[in-house]
């Protein structure tokens, strides 16, 4: 198969972004398969449809014309990294439907898949004029929360769903997300996410030493990860396990790094010293990271999935999470995970604790992720899409 991919994926520009997206363009890849990336879906076709005496209207025109005379598009970009190749273009204008349309025939797809619904904007229209399938993945956010800002928003996340000649769900929460937004096709499949057992596997993992604990927390050090609740929840296992340590991974550019506040709570409660807080690492050398920790913890208010708990387990390290979203699903049959509650801190911290008194075998922690490699979700991607094609040849 020859597969354009709306998608976020690396590229020269951005190296570390969407490592999921790179999983699966690298086992597409390795099964036979071609991948060629439109970056985030930007695609503009034809001339805008708009009001010519309207303010709005006359900075779409000219934006129009700016892009045909100034802009580089159509630039086919090549990204190249750990024996993975594929072409890239950061964006693609069409000056008509019929332009496009003979590009993608010359380029020989079968299909786009879009990743996330929010580059999707283009593919009902395209779709509707030019007769292409699309396939889309949904991953978190663009169906757990964004369609529920508004009615506007709702009804343009299920019209990308039912116009789609197939669905993927990383998780079965999003698939009834879905089913709450009004989708009710039977043109789905319920994928997960994966992890690479090269990279994260059992490798020098040391038993739980209850005189000297060390949590973990991976991920960006924000408010939808509930980053901010780590010092409290330290605060009371160092009350009945006074040695414990945590070490934080993970920053983010934006204007909502939460690393501040917490570093001044931590002064507050004198427990400063005991936190290590380290910028990202390479994606290769994350799975040292956790298999120094005994535990990782994930208190997130919402994961679509939660690949960074599968990834855990696989190195032998128990993960203490929220029961949100699809992170139950994640974790799998461990059942270390905690309901929301208006004590959840609390909840939260005794569960770290009651797990330091009774650890799990390593063993066992390590067969939680059994069977769940990106290999594996590709595969059962690749049966969705075989799928797909024979459901939209019989209708």
């Amino acid at each position: 198969m020859n597969i354009l991919f709306f998608a976020t994926a690396p590229s020269n520009e951005y190296q570390k972004i969407a490592s999921f997206i790179f999983a699966r363009i690298k086992e597409l890849q390795n099964a036979g398969h071609r991948v060629t990336v439109l970056q985030r879906g930007n695609i503009s076709i034809g001339f805008p449809n708009t009001n010519f005496f309207s303010l709005g209207g006359l900075k779409k025109i000219i934006g129009y014309f700016y892009k045909l005379v100034f802009c580089r598009n159509n630039i086919l970009e090549v990204y190249e990294k750990d024996n993975v190749k594929y072409n890239y273009y950061n964006r693609l204008f069409f000056s008509s439907y019929k332009n496009f349309n003979k590009w993608y025939h010359e380029n020989q797809f079968d299909f786009i898949h879009a990743h996330f619904l929010w580059s999707c904007n283009a593919l009902p229209e395209i779709k509707k004029m030019c007769k292409i399938r699309y396939i889309v993945s949904v991953h978190g956010s663009d169906i757990h929360t964004d369609p529920y800002e508004s009615e506007k928003a709702r009804l343009f996340a299920k019209n990308i769903l039912d116009c789609a000649d197939g669905v993927f769900f990383v998780s079965l929460f999003l698939q009834k997300k879905a089913f709450e937004l009004g989708y009710r096709k039977d043109n789905y499949v319920v994928t997960g996410n994966g992890y690479f057992n090269d990279i994260f596997f059992l490798k020098d993992k040391k038993p739980l030493d209850k005189n000297k604990v060390l949590l973990g927390y991976i991920g960006n050090p924000v408010e939808i990860k509930r980053f901010d609740i780590l010092p409290d929840v330290l605060y009371e296992v160092k009350k009945q396990f006074p040695n414990t340590k945590l070490l934080c991974i993970g920053s983010t550019t934006t204007d909502v790094d939460l690393r501040g506040k917490v570093k001044k709570r931590l002064t507050e409660l004198n427990i400063y010293d005991s936190v290590e807080f380290i910028d990202k690492v390479p994606y290769y050398e994350v799975a040292d990271y956790m298999r120094r920790m005994d535990i990782l913890l994930l208190p997130s208010k919402m994961e679509g999935f939660g690949c960074v708990a599968l990834e855990a387990q696989a190195c032998g390290t128990p993960v203490i999470a929220s029961a949100n979203g699809g992170i139950p699903e994640a974790t799998g049959n461990i059942g270390l995970c905690v309901k929301e509650s208006d004590n959840f801190i609390y909840d939260f911290a005794c569960k770290v604790i009651d797990y330091i008194k009774k650890p799990l075998d390593i063993k066992t922690i390590v067969a939680a992720s059994y069977g769940r490699t990106w290999k594996a979700v590709v595969e059962k991607e690749i049966e969705g899409y075989e799928k797909f094609i024979r459901m939209g040849k019989q209708q």
